[in-house]
Formats: structure tokens, sequence, C-alpha cells
């Protein structure tokens, strides 16, 4: 999964600082984009960027994650910035009741039962 941002950022001169702006935010993975947080509208679905190393066009369609990876060089010069997180999807362990060992209360509730 990648998160990407694209923001923004202006110069505000009456109070002598940058102002970024987040333009869009989404969630990109195997399937494609799988989450919008801000900006649907303004998601550079179309973008086909140069992967430098085997030299193909790659799209969002055509291969979403590796995309997603490259996308930051389709910007590197002018207004927009794009910044790409990777996060590894989370696991959950799940037990089933037999494997878990009693609490307490349970154990002494299970006694009171049995006796």
């Amino acid at each position: 999964m990648h998160r990407i941002t694209i923001t923004r950022s202006d110069y505000d001169f009456a109070a002598d600082r940058w102002l970024t702006e987040t333009v869009c935010s989404f969630v990109v993975g195997p399937r494609g984009i799988e989450q919008i947080d801000e900006g649907a509208g303004r998601i550079p679905r179309r973008v086909a960027v140069l992967d430098i190393d085997s030299g193909e066009s790659v799209t969002l369609e055509s291969d979403p994650e590796r995309w997603a990876e490259l996308l930051p060089s389709a910007f590197r010069s002018g207004d927009l910035t794009v910044t790409v997180d990777v996060e590894q999807p989370v696991e959950i362990e799940t037990r089933t009741v037999r494997d878990r060992q009693p609490v307490l209360a349970e154990a002494i509730a299970f006694q009171a039962i049995r006796h």
C-alpha cells in the first residue's frame, strides 16, 4: 500500500512564511486506488510515468504500485510536490477460544459452575 499526498506551496508575503495546501491524498494498492482521503477530482489518474530503469511508461492501470512509487519523478519540478509513504498491511493474529488462557475472573466463575 502506498499513501500518496500531493501538496502545493505558496509564499504568504504578509505573514512572511510558506503555506502548504494538500491538493489530494489517496492510497494505492495492487488493484489501483483503494482509498481517497482528499481531492478526488485532482488525482492525476491519467499521468504516465517513465520508469528510467526499464524505459517503460507506467500508468495507474498498468502497474498501480509501481506508478505510485514513480509518481514523485513526474512532479520533480514545478508547483506540486508528491510524497509517497509505503504502508505495510497489518496482519491480525486470530486465536480460537481453546488457545486462550482464561483470566482470573473466568477461572473463578468456571470453578463455581463445576461445583
